[in-house]
């Protein structure tokens, strides 16, 4: 009998051991859970942060592409209206001074300043002076 109370007494150690075993078992896979959780959140806080980030940055984008957009279009404005410029041709009227009665209707000071002058601003002042002559 006595042997009998001393194998329950050793067995009933042995349960304790075991309950005390399955219940830091349980304490750590709590701790382990909630640490689990807590890095869960955190990666969740953490994928907002790169998706705020993402939105701003694609705004961003959007924003440089349209006036992207924009400058190509006034580029290529531009270059057509100086296609049209360039290919304007200017009908000049059939009764113009030719350059010898041009010349000879000024003086010797201009005619210097006239001869030291390119060819378009030489055209300005024979227009000037034939829109001078029809006036008087």
């Amino acid at each position: 009998a006595t042997d009998m109370v001393g194998v329950q007494k050793r067995s009933w150690g042995m349960n304790k051991d075991k309950g005390q075993k399955l219940q830091r078992s349980q304490t750590e896979a709590m701790v382990q859970f909630l640490e689990l959780k807590h890095m869960n959140r955190t990666l969740n806080l953490l994928k907002q942060q790169i998706r705020s980030q993402a939105r701003d940055q694609s705004r961003s984008l959007d924003e440089l592409n349209l006036q992207l957009q924009s400058l190509v279009y006034e580029k290529t404005n531009l270059k057509q209206k100086i296609a049209q410029c360039r290919s304007f041709k200017f009908e000049q009227p059939q009764n113009l001074l030719t350059n010898n009665e041009f010349e000879s209707l000024l003086d010797s000071e201009e005619a210097k300043q006239i001869k030291q002058v390119g060819p378009h601003e030489y055209k300005i002042a024979r227009l000037n002076k034939e829109l001078d002559q029809r006036k008087l």
